[in-house]
């Protein structure tokens, strides 16, 4: 089966356009799993293995990267649901 998996993660240091120095983002993965739970997890280890996201894992001290699932769905056979780009927003300052 086919899941289009829709992330958001918060408070990475990655080099965008935006005005703050950490920007959250979201992105959708689209997986072969054989359950929901799988396809969550198959999309996190996607992100993951970004390079920017890699970095921005590992340059944070003071501030801990998250990384959610926001919402799983199946897709419909034959389906032509792709990965998404990162669209990046800047984290708001407190």
């Amino acid at each position: 089966m086919k899941y289009a998996v829709f992330l958001q993660g918060e408070n990475f240091a990655i080099p965008t356009n935006e005005k703050s120095d950490l920007v959250g983002f979201f992105a959708t993965k689209v997986v072969d799993a054989n359950t929901e739970s799988n396809a969550k997890d198959q999309a996190i280890a996607l992100v993951k293995k970004d390079p920017k996201v890699l970095e921005a894992f590992s340059k944070s001290k003071s501030i801990n990267p998250t990384l959610n699932i926001m919402v799983a769905h199946e897709l419909f056979e034959g389906s032509r649901m792709t990965h998404t780009k990162y669209t990046y927003y800047a984290m708001e300052e407190e």
